[in-house]
């Protein structure tokens, strides 16, 4: 097997660039905007940072066995029928030497390298998650020279290291483009998302015309920057019948009433005991108070109402554009069911929902996100899925398997357990 020859470096990290600037760009508005931005840039740059090589010498391992060597008869072009090889009695000796990274980087052609070829015998442990990889290299050395050697091991070390060193060059030469490529990450995806959040927030200006207007009160603690404006509403077209207005909140607006909803939680949590003896009722009442701290009261009351036992609603024009369920956790197939009840009250395209669900009786809290993770992903109808937090989830689900009416789904889980 040959190392570096495979692709050029310049190649393999500009197909990267393409695949990142292709991924955000498949990002939906939502997610774009809905997103904090510098929390977008450092998942990229994890997803996309590239680990250098790293080999251990130290660390290596040999064998030796007796073997045979081929050598050159230097006879063969005297017009002797001799052989143009002979076979000589050797040792052969094998190395393991472990490393870090990815095996496919060994196989780029860097910008800056030696003109050799660099054989090694394979790789070891590749599907080893619990050892490092290894390479497998190999020096065959003719019995007789060793057995001159007072000390033929120093003689092996040493040939060991002068053969060995033109690897340890190439190594470094691709570790130097891995480190330009990953000096430049960050811009990269930097301009990617400015580019792709400018498209959506294009768009989301021209849409957010039929924006319901929510304002926010000045003296309400501020969970981030984000302006919050009142929208004019667009006119029915002239002399045709007045359409069906699909009212909602914006994405900017979502974004803010979720922060709210996640600091309330987090209070929640440094207070477990005054929440314990609350049931879903009360706690919904918590938050709903909670929630209107945040926005002037209208002519008409509050922004947020209730329903029924545990839900909030934004009500415009008789009809919910935003609803939020509260719920205590007994188990995956009641928070299937919650999900399914808060699909059911929707009515307008667009809306945004929340799934507030509080744990109070389970001590492995990461038994329960983990179940919850599985069944968002799992779940038919999901057809975006976006984890904000270990404890946090925003997905975009289809209303039933045979509607193309999408609800954008905040899903968080509060920890209240003693």
């Amino acid at each position: 097997m040959k190392l570096f020859e495979h692709q050029d470096t310049y190649s393999y990290f500009n197909n990267l660039r393409n695949e990142i600037k292709s991924d955000i760009q498949s990002l939906s508005d939502a997610q774009i905007l809905n997103t904090n931005f510098e929390d977008l840039i450092e998942y990229y740059y994890s997803k996309f940072y590239i680990e250098s090589l790293t080999l251990y010498l130290d660390k290596k391992t040999s064998s030796l066995e007796q073997s045979k060597l081929e050598k050159y008869n230097p006879f063969y072009r005297m017009g002797l029928r001799e052989q143009q090889f002979f076979l000589v009695d050797s040792c052969k000796v094998s190395y393991s030497i472990p490393f870090s990274g990815s095996s496919h980087l060994l196989h780029l052609e860097p910008t800056q390298r030696i003109l050799s070829t660099f054989e090694i015998d394979g790789f070891g442990n590749l599907n080893n998650k619990d050892v490092l990889p290894t390479i497998l290299y190999s020096l065959n050395i003719e019995l007789s020279i060793l057995e001159k050697e007072e000390n033929p091991q120093q003689y092996i070390d040493s040939l060991f290291n002068r053969e060995f060193k033109s690897y340890l060059e190439m190594i470094q030469y691709v570790n130097n483009d891995i480190y330009s490529y990953n000096n430049s990450l960050k811009d990269i995806i930097k301009d990617a998302l400015t580019t792709r959040k400018n498209k959506a927030n294009s768009f989301s200006n021209l849409i957010n015309k039929l924006n319901i207007p929510l304002k926010v009160n000045p003296n309400a603690l501020s969970t981030a920057s984000i302006p919050l404006i009142a929208k004019k509403e667009i006119k029915s077209f002239p002399e045709q019948a007045k359409p069906s207005k699909n009212w909602y909140i914006s994405d900017k607006d979502y974004l803010y009433i979720k922060n709210i909803i996640s600091q309330a939680c987090t209070s929640f949590e440094h207070s477990p005991a005054a929440c314990q003896k609350l049931n879903e009722e009360e706690l919904r009442d918590m938050l709903l108070a909670n929630l209107n701290t945040h926005y002037n009261s209208t002519a008409t009351g509050e922004t947020f109402s209730k329903k029924g036992k545990t839900d909030i609603r934004i009500q415009f024009e008789n009809k919910s554009a935003y609803i939020a369920e509260c719920k205590i956790w007994h188990g995956i197939s009641q928070f299937k069911d919650a999900i399914t009840q808060l699909f059911s009250y929707t009515t307008w395209r667009d809306i945004k929902t929340s799934l507030i669900i509080f744990n109070k009786n389970i001590k492995d809290f990461s038994s329960i996100t983990n179940k919850i993770q599985e069944e968002l992903k799992n779940n038919s109808l999901q057809t975006k899925i976006l984890e904000i937090s270990k404890n946090e989830w925003q997905c975009t689900f289809k209303k039933s398997s045979e509607s193309q009416e999408l609800i954008e789904l905040h899903v968080i889980i509060c920890d209240i357990s003693i």
